[in-house]
């Protein structure tokens, strides 16, 4: 039969274990454009719009079309390439989702001088240099979300703690059990 501190222990353990939240996943969102119509060189007919971008967890419901904060991206145009290690000093990043959370709008454009890689949906995809610029009008891409939920598995910090609430029950109910013992 338990004691009542041990009882108590392992009362305020459970409770602790129950309380742990499910830690929720990225997610990632992944643009693929369309073969660009015009192009100068160093761009052929051939080359596009394409990257993604994370997000600590998925865009909501009818999400107004607005600026958003990704944690992480890099989008190319198939000539030059710009993410988050190394990002442009001008950064725009905007969406907006349909009943389903999925992005319907966007206009994301990553500029670093005359060098610019741009999606939208409103109007193109260009990549673009002080020389030469690729380019596709009024046919905007798609989109494909990747991750996200939560995570059924707990993480190793909150089995850590687990793993350590346990011992300390362990420790206790020996302490106590010894206390118990008649002397001999």
């Amino acid at each position: 039969m338990l004691n009542k501190s041990t009882v108590l222990l392992l009362g305020g353990l459970t409770a602790c274990i129950l309380t742990l939240p499910l830690m929720a996943s990225p997610v990632t969102y992944t643009y693929t454009g369309n073969d660009f119509e015009t192009a100068t060189g160093p761009y052929t007919l051939t080359d596009f719009v394409s990257g993604f971008f994370t997000l600590a967890s998925p865009l909501a419901d009818n999400l107004a079309f607005g600026a958003i904060t990704p944690a992480s991206y890099s989008f190319t145009d198939q000539v030059q390439t710009f993410s988050s290690i190394s990002p442009p000093p001008d950064v725009t990043f905007e969406v907006g989702t349909d009943a389903s959370g999925d992005i319907n709008k966007w206009f994301i454009a990553l500029q670093n001088g005359l060098d610019v890689v741009s999606t939208s949906s409103i109007s193109s995809d260009f990549g673009e240099t002080p020389t030469s610029e690729g380019l596709v009008l009024g046919q905007p891409g798609g989109w494909v979300m990747t991750g996200g939920g939560t995570s059924p598995v707990p993480e190793p910090g909150n089995l850590a703690l687990i793993g350590i609430g346990l011992v300390a029950i362990g420790l206790v109910r020996r302490k106590l059990h010894q206390r118990i013992q008649p002397l001999a």
